[in-house]
């Protein structure tokens, strides 16, 4: 009996204990596979959370080309999902010089400073806080481990992505941050070409209007027919007001004058075309067709000799004139030739002839009577280098006669009859002596009487 019982005895104790040592186990396995568990929701958070970033960074990368606007959204995207980062950019201000600027995810500017030797710092664990980041990094970011990681852009560094933690960064974060320094260079590459695109585009605008620059970065033909109306703007005796006033003095004179002229004609919708010296070309209706370019024309001239103070003269023609780039395969420029131009010009140089400072052609006229405040005929005209005459009419003559006796005066001269012309000038030149129209009538009528030459009912013009 005693026997059986230890028997009995030991096999409950051998139960017990394979009962114990299988619950141990079972809990152990448990207990494992809630860390394994742990561990890979860890991962998966981080994962899910690293790719939320990128596609996160995505959109803030498409909104803008302002660094300081982007850096600091990039920093605090960052730092929403990974709290126990502290992230800091530091930014190369000039390629030139060693200039930075710190920027943090709080949308704050870190101050500038200057410090050597950035170029020679390369991709490591800093952990002094001695070392170069130091003077950089706020206490709060001045933890155990600093990593930094180069920005580059145009193969240069450009700057860094500073990583900042109590504990070492591991592998994968490390590499998800080398990631994240890419993305950050190829913001920087993005913004300096974006950079140099504006300053590209805003010195071509200098040498030419923002609408032609515009229009020559998009358009794709060479050249095309368009109906424009162009002014030649001219100072009258520059040579000797050039020599009063000295060579500094009169481009200073000249730039105030240009400045001003260009004002009134943008505004109307017109660009100056290029500059001839002392005066310029000033081109409406390209190089998009407008509807009203004779009325444009005609409004700036007005506003320019309202507001210009020295002596000037403007000539205005209206018509067909091709628009387009034209020079060599070297250089070219966008312009409008044609006999429109040349007509222009040469109505310009009637404004000495007849002492006026505003004379247009009749094409022009016709089409910007509403804008017109007071005009006389000159009569049919023949302007030197065209074979037809056109009618040119004076709108602004110092001291000018605009009554209905010069009109009269005007159509007995070109009807033919010089002895009632004269008569008739003679008049005028006494009533109105600083009338420079109807001394040229008076003394041109005479001239007819004393040639005899035929008479075709038009003026020609041996000058320009």
């Amino acid at each position: 009996m005693i026997y059986c019982f230890f028997a009995l005895l030991i096999a409950c104790f051998f139960l017990i204990t394979v009962f114990i040592l299988s619950y141990r186990r079972q809990k152990k396995a448990e207990h494992e596979t809630q860390l394994l568990y742990n561990q890979l929701s860890a991962v998966s958070k981080s994962y899910s959370a690293k790719i939320q970033v990128f596609a996160r960074l995505g959109n803030i990368l498409s909104s803008s080309f302002d660094r300081n606007l982007l850096l600091p959204q990039i920093l605090s995207e960052l730092s929403s999902f990974f709290p126990e980062f502290k992230l800091r950019i530091v930014i190369k201000e000039d390629i030139h010089k060693v200039h930075l600027i710190g920027f943090n995810q709080n949308h704050e500017t870190i101050k500038e400073l200057s410090f050597p030797s950035l170029a020679a710092t390369s991709k490591e664990t800093l952990r002094s806080k001695s070392d170069i980041w130091s003077s950089l990094l706020d206490d709060e970011a001045m933890l155990n481990y600093v990593y930094s990681f180069p920005l580059l852009t145009d193969e240069q560094i450009r700057g860094f992505l500073l990583v900042c933690k109590d504990e070492a960064l591991e592998s994968g974060d490390y590499h998800f941050f080398t990631d994240i320094g890419s993305i950050i260079s190829s913001v920087l590459q993005n913004i300096l070409t974006e950079r140099e695109k504006d300053f590209i585009s805003e010195e071509f605008g200098r040498s030419v209007d923002p609408r032609v620059r515009d229009y020559l970065l998009s358009a794709k033909e060479e050249g095309k027919i368009l109906c424009v109306s162009v002014l030649f703007f001219d100072i009258r005796n520059f040579t000797t007001m050039s020599e009063n006033l000295g060579p500094v003095t009169t481009v200073a004179l000249l730039n105030e004058v240009f400045s001003l002229c260009d004002d009134i004609i943008r505004a109307e919708g017109g660009f100056i075309n290029k500059f001839t010296g002392d005066g310029f070309m000033a081109v409406f209706g390209a190089p998009l067709s407008t509807p009203n370019h004779e009325k444009e024309a005609v409004r700036s001239a007005l506003k320019i000799l309202e507001n210009v103070s020295i002596d000037c003269g403007i000539g205005i023609a209206s018509g067909e004139a091709v628009a387009g780039t034209i020079g060599s395969s070297k250089r070219k420029e966008y312009t409008v030739i044609g006999d429109t131009v040349n007509t222009a010009s040469r109505i310009e140089g009637l404004c000495k002839v007849f002492g006026s400072s505003l004379l247009i052609s009749d094409s022009t006229m016709q089409s910007a009577k509403d804008v017109i405040r007071q005009s006389r005929s000159l009569g049919c005209i023949r302007v030197k280098g065209k074979t037809e005459a056109l009618e040119v009419y004076d709108l602004q003559s110092r001291e000018g006669c605009y009554t209905d006796d010069f009109k009269k005066s005007v159509d007995l001269y070109y009807s033919g009859a010089f002895n009632a012309a004269k008569a008739s000038f003679g008049k005028l030149k006494d009533a109105y002596p600083e009338d420079k129209a109807c001394s040229w009538f008076y003394d041109r009528s005479i001239e007819r009487l004393q040639c005899g030459e035929p008479w075709d009912g038009s003026e020609r013009m041996s000058e320009k």
